[in-house]
C-alpha cells in the first residue's frame, strides 16, 4: 500500500491534554493538497488544523467528528494519483474566483470564525471582513449579527425550537471541570480593608485636568 499515506495527528502537537477530531474540510473523494489543511483538531485549550501530508485523494476518513484521538494516532488516508487535472484546477479556479464568491470564502476562515458562523447559520459572503487581506473576524461576526438583531437563529421564546442541546467540546469540558474544581476543592479566602479616602478625595477633586483614578492612589 505504497499509494496510501496515513493522514495522522502530528506527535509534537503539546497544546493540550485532551484531543478530538473537531470537523473535516475534506470529504472522502476530494482532491487534496500537500499542506492543504485538511481538519480540525480540538483540544482542551485550542483549535488546530492538520495539514494533508502528500497530495492524492482523501480516500477514507477513520475518526469522525467528536471522537477523542491520540498523538500519532492515524484519523484517515490519503491515495496517490490524483487527476492531474482536479490538481491544477483547483488551484486555478481559487485565483479566478472573484473575491466576493461565497466558494472562495470558506478557506481564508479561521477554525473559531467557521464554527461561528456554522452554529449561527450564516452566510460568510454576506460579512465583511475588517482583517489582514479582508479575513472575517470574530468580531465581524458579533458585528453583523448585532446589526441583524443576533441573526435568523434567533426565536421567541414561546417556539418550539428556542432551544437546543450543543455537545460539550474538549475545550468546555476542561473549563467546566475547572470551574467545578474551583468551587469544590480551591479554598475560597475575602479580605477587607477599611480605609479613610477624605485626603485623597480632595486632593483628586482639585485636579481640574486628568484627573487620576482610584487606582493611582491605592498603588
Amino acid at each position: 500500500m505504497s499509494d496510501v499515506t496515513d493522514v495522522r495527528l502530528p506527535g509534537d502537537q503539546s497544546e493540550g491534554s485532551t484531543h478530538e477530531v473537531g470537523h473535516w474540510l475534506k470529504g472522502v473523494g476530494d482532491p487534496v493538497r500537500k499542506d492543504e489543511p485538511l481538519l480540525e483538531v480540538i483540544t482542551d485549550k485550542v483549535t488546530v488544523e492538520v495539514a494533508a501530508p502528500a497530495d492524492g485523494v482523501l480516500a477514507e476518513i477513520l475518526k469522525q467528528p467528536g471522537e477523542p484521538i491520540e498523538k500519532g494516532e492515524v484519523l484517515g488516508r490519503i491515495r496517490a494519483g490524483a487527476p492531474t487535472q482536479a490538481k491544477v484546477a483547483t488551484p486555478a479556479a481559487r485565483v479566478a474566483a472573484p473575491p466576493d464568491r461565497p466558494a472562495s470564502r470558506p478557506p481564508e476562515l479561521s477554525p473559531a470564525v467557521r464554527r461561528l458562523i456554522q452554529e449561527q447559520g450564516l452566510d460568510p459572503a454576506q460579512i465583511t471582513g475588517t482583517g489582514v487581506g479582508g479575513r472575517v473576524t470574530v468580531q465581524d461576526v458579533e458585528a453583523y449579527l448585532s446589526r441583524t438583531s443576533h441573526g435568523p437563529t434567533v426565536r421567541p421564546p414561546d417556539h418550539p425550537d428556542s432551544s437546543r442541546l450543543v455537545p460539550h467540546s474538549a475545550m468546555r469540558r476542561s473549563i467546566a471541570e475547572h470551574m467545578i474544581r474551583s468551587v469544590q476543592a480551591a479554598p475560597h479566602v475575602t479580605a477587607v480593608f477599611e480605609a479613610d479616602l477624605t485626603r485623597v478625595e480632595s486632593h483628586r477633586k482639585a485636579q481640574s485636568r486628568e484627573r487620576p483614578t482610584y487606582t493611582a492612589y491605592f498603588v
